[in-house]
């Protein structure tokens, strides 16, 4: 009977870790795909070869997103939650509200929340953590998406994360892409310590370039800033 035992729960494992990898695979082919901007970073997994730790724009959803339940829970660490997508014209997705039961229309991503202090942007925010915070990618490429992706101080070319979505939330990452434009903050001068009325803030240059292969338009509205 203890023999059969070990069987059995052996084979248990063995199946429920084959169902993941066939509904992944199946999400993979029939998902909806939709685009997360990303600010990678690049830690090494010994055990599991290289990747580059993702951390997307949507890992930090406004409380004022969330649905009742979840605002007026005090503890909000490890909570299910099913974040609802909006995708623009080209497919990048936002979050348009967060959920503690699957909604019943549109594309949703399932995560749960976290305290994760990296994630975490002040009391405005819940963190959330989707299952895709990792690209796997071959010996040595992370480095390589690193290096294009830019330092703090430098020219910045965010990364954008295809993600296949199913109809049960999960997501499963294809593949990535590199956005068009790429961005660069200076500071020219530093803020000047002063009574409140006189203080001066910080004199700054933002630039952007052309990181595509093709032409790019910005539209300006003219109507809170303008190009110089």
């Amino acid at each position: 009977m203890k023999t059969l035992a070990i069987v059995l729960a052996i084979a248990a494992q063995v199946a429920a870790l084959g169902w993941i990898v066939f509904e992944r695979e199946t999400v993979l082919r029939s998902g909806t795909v939709v685009y997360l901007r990303t600010a990678p970073v690049d830690p090494r997994d010994v055990f599991r070869g290289d990747y580059v730790q993702l951390a997307y724009d949507i890992n930090r959803i406004p409380l004022a997103l969330a649905d009742a339940g979840l605002r007026a829970q005090k503890d909000r660490s490890g909570v299910r939650v099913y974040a609802s997508l909006n995708m623009d014209a080209h497919a990048v997705a936002t979050v348009t509200a967060l959920h503690m039961q699957p909604p019943d229309t549109g594309v949703y991503l399932r995560g749960y929340t976290t305290d994760d202090w990296r994630l975490r942007g002040n009391d405005a925010d819940i963190a959330v953590k989707f299952g895709i915070e990792k690209l796997f990618v071959e010996q040595g490429a992370g480095l390589a998406i690193e290096e294009r992706r830019g330092a703090r101080d430098g020219w910045q070319t965010p990364m954008e994360v295809a993600v296949a979505v199913g109809d049960n939330g999960i997501g499963v990452i294809r593949e990535h892409r590199w956005a068009q434009l790429a961005a660069r903050l200076e500071v020219l001068e530093p803020a000047r310590e002063a009574p409140a009325d006189t203080a001066r803030s910080p004199r700054l240059r933002f630039s952007i370039r052309n990181d595509s292969a093709g032409s790019v338009a910005l539209a300006n509205p003219g109507d809170e800033c303008e190009y110089l």
